[in-house]
């Protein structure tokens, strides 16, 4: 489950923690250990050159995720960052 939108981006504002903090509590309660967040637009956070090739990631970006793990490990749930979806596995997407 991914309360706050399809794919994650950050920054988390205090109302994403509540959201992620009810959702996480929730899921815990629920015997969830493992939750799948798909990161960003697959462009968001990394860093380009001139050519468009990918050079790094953005230190902003690092801490998002950061975050977001920490939230979600105050109630034992593990995040499993996904660079790319469903779509792009089956040959449909990009």
């Amino acid at each position: 489950p991914w309360p706050i939108s399809y794919a994650f981006s950050g920054p988390l504002t205090a109302a994403h923690r509540q959201e992620l903090d009810q959702t996480y509590s929730a899921m815990a309660r629920l015997g969830c250990r493992f939750t799948r967040v798909y990161i960003g637009d697959y462009r968001t956070g990394l860093l380009f050159d001139r050519e468009g090739k990918v050079t790094g990631v953005e230190s902003a970006f690092v801490d998002y995720l950061d975050q977001l793990a920490e939230a979600a490990n105050r109630y034992g749930i593990t995040v499993m960052f996904s660079l790319t979806d469903n779509s792009m596995a089956d040959g449909r997407g990009l």
